[in-house]
């Protein structure tokens, strides 16, 4: 009896540490990137200059402030011991284009019953020439639980050239200085608009420390335009290097001034001992205002 005492409290704690890193192991993403399954590395978007690729806000004019809320329900498979749980997530950005350089800052949260996570970054971008534009980010993470404190840094550079109006490719680094482990990789990406009805979005990456087969991502996505101002977006990934597949959908409705958007986003993850990382799936449900002006 005693035996098992001493194996369940040497097992509680690092449990506990696996759920917690899991959690905080996730990239933040906006509601329209849930929708895609992150895909949009060429995708010309400004709300997401801090979380995706910095360069693509130099091919807007305007500036923005941006709101979201989601939620997610994390299911472990049945062999875990883990009980279902549940994350909270508030994001928020400000962005501004106007100038000849652009940027953004963003400050999110995510909270679970095993405590909080927050990652305040912030991004610069310049165009290179008529149809091209290079930026980098920022970012810092810190996480607080009952088993401690961490925190770490990273910084994003990336590119993103319009071909012709209707095909744009991108490149992104996700993370340069390689604190998070199996983030240091290279992601490209390509997106073809047909008659400004539908888009096709692809990205592909993978850790240029590691071989391939083991470390890459493939990302694709289509959005298509049902009205004059409504989009309905589907997305599909699998990582590899994460351990990772996943899917979403999302709705938004897009003004000159206003844009909201709606997205339904499932994702099942593997072990992975690299991040404490166990088998589970976390389906999520994301909501977003962004007001630009």
């Amino acid at each position: 009896m005693k035996t098992a005492i001493v194996m369940f409290s040497l097992l509680v704690p690092s449990i506990l540490l696996g759920l917690m890193n899991n959690a905080w192991s996730r990239q933040v993403s906006t509601t329209r990137l849930k929708s895609t399954a992150g895909t949009g590395v060429a995708t010309l978007l400004m709300d997401e200059a801090t979380v995706l690729n910095p360069s693509a806000i130099s091919f807007f004019q305007v500036s923005s402030f941006y709101l979201q809320k989601g939620s997610s329900d994390v299911t472990s498979n049945s062999t875990s011991p883990l009980a279902p749980t549940s994350e909270d997530e508030l994001l928020f950005i400000a962005s501004d284009a106007k100038g000849t350089v652009d940027g953004s800052v963003s400050y999110a949260q995510t909270k679970d019953k095993l405590g909080k996570a927050t990652r305040l970054a912030t991004s610069m971008s310049s165009p290179i020439g008529e149809k091209s534009a290079l930026g980098f980010s920022y970012a810092m993470s810190k996480q607080d639980g009952p088993l401690g404190k961490a925190k770490y840094n990273q910084i994003s550079a990336g590119v993103t050239h319009a071909v012709v109006p209707a095909f744009t490719i991108g490149l992104v680094l996700p993370d340069i200085l390689g604190e998070k482990v199996l983030e240091r990789r290279a992601i490209a990406g390509g997106q073809y608009v047909y008659k400004d009805f539908v888009a096709v979005m692809f990205d592909a990456g993978a850790d240029w420390e590691r071989e391939v087969r083991e470390s890459s991502l493939i990302r694709a996505a289509i959005q298509l335009k049902v009205f004059s101002d409504f989009y309905m977006r589907f997305g599909a990934v699998e990582d590899r290097g994460m351990k990772s597949k996943g899917s979403g959908f999302g709705i938004g409705w897009v003004q000159p001034r206003l844009v909201i958007d709606v997205a339904l986003s499932r994702t099942e993850y593997s072990e992975l001992p690299e991040l404490n990382q166990v088998n589970e799936t976390a389906k999520e449900t994301s909501f977003a205002l962004s007001y630009r002006f």
